[in-house]
């Protein structure tokens, strides 16, 4: 899994703290080790918290994309 593309997608919805503390990480450091690839692997935990709270913030911005009109 690339959780560098993960978290540079988030950095443009989210602060490097605010992420660190929606996955569970220790402080906004590890997000921008993690991001600058000194930080090369992450916990299992860590690693299904960023998957979940990219998954959940992508589906958002994406239907603030589509005007209320069209939407479902």
């Amino acid at each position: 899994m690339n959780f560098q593309q993960l978290l540079t997608d988030l950095t443009q919805h989210m602060t490097h703290k605010e992420i660190a503390d929606a996955c569970g990480l220790a402080s906004h450091g590890h997000v921008y080790d993690i991001l600058t690839g000194r930080q090369k692997s992450v916990r299992y935990e860590v690693g299904v918290q960023i998957i979940d709270v990219h998954r959940k913030k992508m589906q958002l911005a994406k239907r603030r994309k589509v005007p209320a009109i069209l939407r479902k």
